[in-house]
């Protein structure tokens, strides 16, 4: 058995759910769900021209590309490694390919203003995140572009273990602290990680779990000074990076 062919294995067949299809394809409230969380965590980030070609690296079932799409970004773009994503992405009209990332990023140069790297991160291993991390860079257009990448917290007690070893084919895991640390490293400009707002439903129950998380991840946040880690400040179950090709593109 060669090096890594589990991941063939697993990928092949990654969306397997027939239930879980039927929900997005189906399900008006959860899309507008989808497009509320983008809006929240997301929007504020990405080129205010909706004309702007945005990459959704490992788009997965294609909900953020559904997302940028009823926001009104008209040149958007799917890439998945998984032949059971691309083929349902396609049955629900959007545009997307099947390929390797790394392939894809080198296959186009200096192409997006906007890259979305959602949950694809900690598939990689150290070394590949590098090659990774500069392919992206690569294929940020040359006048600046932005990357903005989600994935699970470690930091948050009970879901950052769990989100860390719930597939198989996770390699890594990261807190705010390490993930921007990588980017850095990369060479993008003004990183910033923040904690994804997952509470976008509204309502009173919204509101309420909103004001209860707060002081939940406050409480964290006594016990890591507790133990020496001031450091650590973010416990939002997952957390979005958000990183420039160069300053220009940040400030402007």
């Amino acid at each position: 058995m060669t090096e890594k062919t589990y991941r063939d294995l697993i990928y092949k067949g990654y969306l397997k759910d027939i239930k879980t299809r039927q929900m997005f394809s189906s399900n008006e409230k959860e899309r507008k769900m989808i497009i509320r969380y983008v809006k929240r965590n997301y929007l504020s980030s990405l080129p205010k021209n909706r004309n702007a070609k945005i990459l959704d690296l490992g788009c997965g079932m294609g909900h953020y590309l559904y997302a940028l799409k009823a926001l009104g970004y008209k040149n958007i773009i799917g890439v998945d490694t998984s032949s059971s994503n691309v083929e349902f992405c396609l049955s629900q009209g959007l545009n997307v390919v099947k390929e390797d990332a790394l392939t894809y990023l080198k296959d186009h140069p200096e192409e997006f203003e906007g890259i979305i790297f959602n949950d694809v991160i900690e598939h990689f291993d150290k070394n590949e995140i590098v090659d990774v991390l500069f392919a992206i860079k690569g294929a940020l257009h040359s006048r600046g572009g932005v990357v903005l990448t989600k994935t699970d917290n470690e930091a948050n007690p009970f879901t950052g273990i769990s989100g860390r070893y719930m597939d198989f084919t996770h390699e890594i895991g990261f807190v705010s602290l390490s993930l921007q640390q990588i980017f850095e490293a990369a060479g993008f400009k003004n990183v910033s990680v923040k904690g994804a707002d997952i509470y976008v439903f509204g309502g009173p129950i919204g509101y309420g779990l909103k004001i209860i998380s707060k002081i939940v991840y406050f409480i964290y946040f006594l016990f890591c000074c507790m133990a020496g880690r001031w450091s650590i400040r973010i416990f939002e179950k997952c957390i979005i990076c958000t990183a420039y090709k160069d300053i220009k593109a940040s400030d402007s």
